[in-house]
């Protein structure tokens, strides 16, 4: 253990890069797919330090995903370096995970724009604690990560984190929630943020933090800390935990909470694929898939609102025909208008879930 936190440090502090292979688990360790195999082979840690010089979580993070890739049969590589940033590297890993950055971690130019081609075209991106920090002239990430942390976090604490109810209920998620407990007390240095996620279309909240358990919340009562939304093909998700060592708490909540984020990242998002060849003049048309909308798009570029009773946007999306797509699934019952807008104008329909 000496020598592997030597080459922690030594890693984190000349910025390089370091990969880990292990030897394949017991099956009750490894994390498998549809097919038996483990479903996420390949793990980029982005650690660029920027002006962030918080050492302890750093080390923290990379022992856990370290262990992580011990237990789950996956390698990991560590790497600090921005000119690693680019899209032939980046296509090569199922997930890419950036943590404890602040600021531009990303040359501007070709590096960002590499990222945003990984992540739309299906890579996994999972942005961890102060990755939302104090950058600018980022537009993917600014729109990757929903909000910024900007406000003082006070101390570390305990607090009691729970998860959402209505993302408990859309199966999609439900991975996420895989053998963890529904609420717990963790201790952290809970970030605050400078708007809430659940004010930008397309984001699902899955955790949040009870401020009147502890003293420094500033959210006003509703404190997202963790979230995911899609772009494209790809899955992207926010963990605001990891100030403190959360991976080593409450019978090791934070890696299992890390572990099924990653899991739930590494799959593409089939509602933005094409399913089936349209011919380029199809008929626009809109229908209901079970709790889904399914578009059948001609040529042209469309955009889709969905909103409840109260005129609250629930869906938000932007599609390319032609191709049949399909969104992913409503949770909640109740009353919905679908607002299409296309090259040939704009369909409005309502339907009601049950």
């Amino acid at each position: 253990m000496k020598s592997l936190k030597k080459n922690f440090i030594k890693s984190l502090l000349c910025g390089g890069m370091a990969t880990f292979l292990f030897a394949t688990p017991s099956p009750l360790q490894a994390g498998a797919g549809k097919d038996g195999q483990p479903s996420l082979k390949k793990v980029l840690l982005y650690d660029y330090r920027g002006a962030n010089r918080s050492v302890g979580p750093r080390i923290n993070l990379r022992k856990a995903l370290t262990q992580m890739a011990k237990d789950h049969d996956f390698t990991l590589t560590l790497d600090g370096d921005p000119k690693s940033v680019n899209y032939l590297n980046l296509k090569s890993f199922d997930v890419v995970i950036f943590a404890y950055g602040e600021g531009n971690v990303v040359p501007p130019a070709q590096g960002q724009k590499d990222l945003e081609r990984y992540v739309r075209e299906g890579g996994g991106f999972v942005t961890v604690n102060t990755a939302a920090k104090r950058f600018s002239d980022f537009p993917f990430l600014e729109q990757a990560v929903a909000v910024q942390y900007a406000l003082p976090a006070g101390s570390v604490v305990s607090a009691r984190l729970y998860a959402d109810s209505q993302a408990i209920m859309n199966p999609d998620l439900r991975s996420i929630f895989d053998g963890l407990p529904r609420d717990a007390v963790l201790r952290d240095r809970w970030l605050n943020f400078g708007g809430n996620p659940r004010e930008n279309s397309g984001v699902t909240v899955l955790f949040s933090v009870d401020e009147s358990s502890y003293p420094f919340g500033r959210m006003k009562g509703d404190h997202p800390i963790v979230w995911t939304q899609r772009m494209d093909k790809g899955r992207v998700v926010y963990d605001g935990l990891g100030h403190a060592n959360v991976y080593a708490q409450e019978g090791d909540y934070g890696s299992r909470l890390l572990w099924n984020l990653m899991e739930y990242a590494v799959h593409k998002d089939a509602g933005g694929s094409l399913e089936k060849k349209i011919p380029s003049n199809a008929k626009t048309g809109i229908a209901l898939e079970g709790r889904s909308v399914l578009l059948t798009l001609g040529e042209g570029s469309y955009s889709l609102r969905v909103s409840d009773f109260r005129g609250k946007i629930v869906l938000s999306k932007t599609f390319t025909g032609p191709g049949q797509f399909q969104t992913e699934p409503i949770s909640l019952e109740g009353n919905y208008a679908v607002t299409l807008r296309g090259p040939s104008g704009t369909i409005q329909k309502q339907f009601t879930l049950k």
